[in-house]
């Protein structure tokens, strides 16, 4: 009885805090009744200057060139051709980029069609 009582205050609890209350806030009372410190997010510090180099080295044509090639195959389902043929292009283009690249194969467990 008293479990059945437990869950049925908990639950209406936590249905309130979502329709009535600042989600925020009854999450805050929640760490502190059970004692959970969450984390918190680092702060934020400047860009690396080899990251703003290479954001700088997009170019719109070979990025329009990249989804065309990746979007105009068939289908990338796991299993069809197109999957292949994708994964083969994105290790290509790593590999292109000095990348070093380990690819894994697995057999498929389930039918295509």
């Amino acid at each position: 009885m008293l479990t059945k009582f437990l869950l049925s205050t908990t639950a209406a609890f936590f249905l309130l805090s979502v329709a009535a209350f600042d989600p925020a806030t009854i999450s805050r009372w929640i760490e502190r009744a059970i004692g959970w410190v969450p984390l918190r997010e680092a702060p934020a510090t400047d860009e690396a200057p080899s990251l703003r180099e290479a954001v700088a080295q997009i170019d719109a044509t070979d990025l329009e060139r990249h989804l065309h090639i990746l979007t105009a195959d068939s289908s990338r389902v796991t299993g069809y051709a197109g999957a292949a043929n994708a994964a083969r292009y994105i290790e290509g283009e790593f590999h292109r980029l000095g990348l070093q690249v380990t690819s894994e194969f697995f057999p498929l467990s389930v039918p295509l069609d």
